[in-house]
């Protein structure tokens, strides 16, 4: 189940499962279940929208039933996190299941996503699938909330200081230099939030050459890392590896 603590908006703003309406600029940049469909199932994301993620709408409803009162019993449980308040700015695997552990953990983690949406919600499509779940986006997105935001306009960087504003925890790992230029880097945000924890995942290090460059797990953790060649019988093949290996290791780590 998702987090049940609210997230504090701008005043004027309506959380929940309506709009948040910032400015003339953020409507203009607002999309509509008629303009793009992603998501578990059919669900589109709006942006200011904030929505339930890791539960695909098909399986909400037909486990809500018979879950109720699980779920009651299960909301009242805290953990060890249970309170802390956490701003994800993730996409695919390494950024989002670290902040999946969290969630795990107690903390009400709140996911901005960018208008198309984590582009892991297009696992589904992209293997062919005809489920009506995306488990490989569910499993890291478990317990979370998202919320559509076009960081590139003022309107949606208002929004995403106003949470940032109030977390303890900001984790991800979006490029560096992408970052910055959003003025979301760690030195940027650090200056405005001392006491804010941030959590950036890399490829490649904070540092040198190759800090910037982006980072898929078969490329950075299975080939340069040497595992690859490690497990590869000579004069065969590299074997196949599993999605997410180095991914979810860095999530842990982080």
């Amino acid at each position: 189940a998702a987090a049940a603590i609210a997230v504090r908006v701008p005043s004027g703003y309506r959380t929940g499962s309506t709009t948040i309406d910032s400015s003339a600029a953020a409507a203009q940049n607002r999309l509509t279940a008629s303009s793009l469909t992603i998501g578990c199932c059919s669900s589109a994301l709006a942006f200011g929208q904030i929505v339930d993620t890791g539960r695909s709408e098909l399986a909400a409803t037909a486990e809500a039933g018979f879950h109720q009162a699980e779920n009651r019993r299960v909301s009242n449980m805290s953990g060890p996190l249970d309170g802390v308040k956490v701003v994800e700015i993730g996409v695919w695997i390494a950024g989002p299941a670290a902040a999946g552990i969290l969630a795990d953990w107690g903390a009400d983690v709140v996911k901005i996503e960018p208008l198309g949406g984590d582009p892991c919600r297009l696992f589904r499509q992209i293997l062919g699938s005809d489920m009506p779940t995306n488990p490989i986006f569910e499993m890291d997105n478990r317990s979370k909330r998202s919320i559509a935001l076009d960081l590139t306009t003022e309107a949606g960087r208002e929004i995403a200081e106003e949470l940032i504003s109030e977390a303890d925890v900001l984790v991800t790992n979006v490029r560096l230099a992408g970052l910055e230029r959003l003025g979301l880097d760690p030195e940027s945000v650090r200056a405005r939030h001392p006491e804010l924890i941030y959590a950036a995942i890399t490829g490649y290090g904070m540092d040198g050459d190759d800090a910037d460059r982006a980072a898929f797990d078969i490329l950075a953790f299975w080939a340069r890392s040497g595992i690859a060649h490690m497990l590869t019988t000579p004069g065969q093949d590299p074997p196949f590896q599993r999605g997410g290996m180095g991914d979810h290791n860095a999530g842990l780590a982080a």
